[in-house]
C-alpha cells in the first residue's frame, strides 16, 4: 500500500496561520530572531516560494512558515534552556555490547 499525495494547495486562504495570529505578533517573533536567523528565515521563505510557483503548491511556504513558528513558540518557553540541555546532561546511550551484556545477565 502506498501514500496518496496530498492535495496541492492553491488558494492563499490555504497558507498556514497560527491560531489567533496578528500582525503584532509577526514583529514580536521577528524581533527575537537574530541577524542570522532572520536571514535564513528569509532565503527559505524565497526558495519555498519559487518552488511554490515551479510546483503550482503553496504547501512548501507552509512547511517553512509552520515549522519556524513552531520553533519559535518552543524557543519562548519558561522552561526551553533547561529542556535543551537536559539530554547533554544524561547518561550516554549504551552500546550495543552493554545492552547485550546486561541481557545475559539478567536471563542468568
Amino acid at each position: 500500500m502506498s501514500a496518496m499525495p496530498a492535495a496541492k494547495l492553491r488558494e492563499p486562504e490555504e497558507l498556514y496561520v497560527p491560531p489567533n495570529f496578528s500582525p503584532e505578533d509577526s514583529r514580536k517573533l521577528l524581533a527575537i530572531l537574530s541577524a542570522e536567523d532572520g536571514q535564513r528565515f528569509a532565503e527559505q521563505v524565497f526558495l519555498a516560494v519559487e518552488q511554490a510557483k515551479h510546483e503550482g503548491d503553496l504547501r512548501p511556504i507552509n512547511l517553512v512558515v509552520e515549522s519556524w513558528w513552531r520553533t519559535m513558540a518552543f524557543e519562548k518557553r519558561p522552561r526551553f534552556q533547561e529542556l535543551w540541555d537536559a539530554p547533554e546532561e544524561a547518561e550516554p546511550p549504551l552500546s550495543l555490547e552493554d545492552v547485550r551484556r546486561r541481557r545475559d545477565q539478567r536471563q542468568r
